[in-house]
């Protein structure tokens, strides 16, 4: 029995022995584990510490308003030195980066410069400021793709951005992305309808989408929002010289894109409504004179443009203006086409036409016509010389070119 209890005792102390030893090896994995977790997480701690962006004290936030200003008065040193102060402190911050970037670039350190913004890209890549400075880096280097794309990714940052969206409104209509373009010049004039230019920067981004009647809808309804109604409703010698002028040219470009919208009755109109507020009088003249040609009401037409050459005996385009009903009256006028020229220039586009009325679609009749137009106009003005330059490149060659041109060199 002694030998059978003793036999018990040394298998449970062997069992125990077993069973404190599994549990000390379990205590010290789970020991090892939780060391392991802790370790982990204050490296995910420290990581997300390093990628944080850079937040400046007061003081440094002074001198990063101190750099911008320095770059827009271009005092490009002094702001690279206050960069480096920030830059000392902390030598990760985004915005700092790119912003003496940014500067570098205006010395001629184009590839420093590039090293920089991109630096402060990868140190703060949530920064509207950082993409906005890569953009303006492109923009001046005239990469106007990838400007576009900095500064789209800064607006999905900060999407009411006045500045950024008036930069990329600039760099569309530079590139000619006109449905951008109108799309950027109708968010900036949802967030701040209380300015003009916004209105008008609307308009003509519907004008070049050759969209003239929504222009002219644009700016009725900027019209319609003035309290007073004092610019849409008073004569130019009730506003001073700057708004009276201003007043003026808006009056007039309405006019204009009603006639290029085919509507040359409604232009006529608004043209007489308009008179008391226009002080280009002579804009207002060739364009009356321009919607009465276009509806055939050939009689003023003549007299108005008379009145222009008179006012000025060399400028072809009013002597177009006249050859035209010349033309017309006689039967022998032919069909104008729109002057085959990618070019936004009014004054351009005139001349273009004029010299279409003058010296296309030849033909011993219609040049009969002009001739006697000019040798008319010439007897009421023998100074000009212009009338009888152009009746001379209209005459054949011969006995009358030689005579004409004998009297001109004399």
């Amino acid at each position: 029995r002694e030998g059978g209890a003793v036999g018990r005792k040394k298998g449970w102390e062997k069992m125990g022995s077993k069973s404190r030893k599994s549990a000390a090896v379990a205590s010290g994995g789970s020991g090892r584990a939780a060391g392991a977790k802790a370790t982990a997480s204050a490296s995910a701690s420290a990581s997300a510490t390093a990628m944080a962006p850079a937040v400046l004290g007061s003081k440094e936030q002074a001198l990063f308003r101190s750099v911008v200003k320095l770059y827009e008065t271009k005092q490009y040193k002094k702001a690279i030195k206050v960069a480096d102060q920030i830059l000392k402190k902390h030598p990760n911050h985004g915005e700092t980066l790119a912003m003496k970037g940014l500067t570098l670039s205006c010395v001629e350190r184009k590839t420093e410069a590039y090293e920089l913004v991109r630096a402060g890209l990868r140190a703060d890549m949530r920064s509207h400021v950082c993409w906005h400075v890569y953009g303006l880096l492109y923009r001046a280097d005239r990469d106007y793709r990838e400007a576009s794309k900095a500064y789209l990714q800064a607006l999905r940052i900060d999407k009411d951005n006045l500045q950024i969206l008036r930069d990329l409104a600039l760099l569309q209509v530079q590139s000619r992305d006109l449905d951008g373009f109108e799309a950027s010049r109708r968010k900036l004039l949802t967030l701040k309808p209380n300015q003009k230019n916004n209105w008008t920067g609307l308009a003509i981004a519907h004008h070049l989408r050759d969209e003239p009647l929504a222009a002219l809808n644009v700016l009725d309804v900027y019209d319609g929002t003035l309290k007073d109604g004092a610019t849409s409703s008073n004569s130019v010698d009730q506003l001073d010289a700057s708004e009276a002028y201003e007043t003026s040219e808006l009056e007039l470009y309405k006019a204009e894109l009603l006639a290029e919208a085919g509507e040359h009755e409604q232009a006529l109109e608004r043209l007489t409504k308009c008179e008391s507020k226009v002080v280009d009088r002579l804009a207002w003249k060739r364009m009356r004179v321009d919607a009465l040609l276009a509806l055939e009401r050939y009689d003023e037409a003549d007299r108005l443009a008379r009145e222009l050459l008179t006012s000025n005996a060399e400028n072809r385009e009013y002597l177009a203006r006249i050859m035209h009903v010349a033309l017309a009256r006689a039967g022998v006028l032919a069909e104008e086409r729109e002057p085959s020229v990618s070019s936004d220039s009014r004054r351009e586009r005139g001349s273009l036409r004029a010299e279409q009325v003058l010296y296309a679609a030849r033909s011993p009749e219609r040049d009969a016509v002009r001739i006697e137009l000019c040798d008319a106009l010439a007897r009421e003005m023998p100074d000009a010389s212009g009338l009888a330059h152009v009746a001379m490149e209209l005459s054949p060659a011969g006995v009358d070119f030689k005579a004409r041109a004998d009297r001109f060199v004399r």
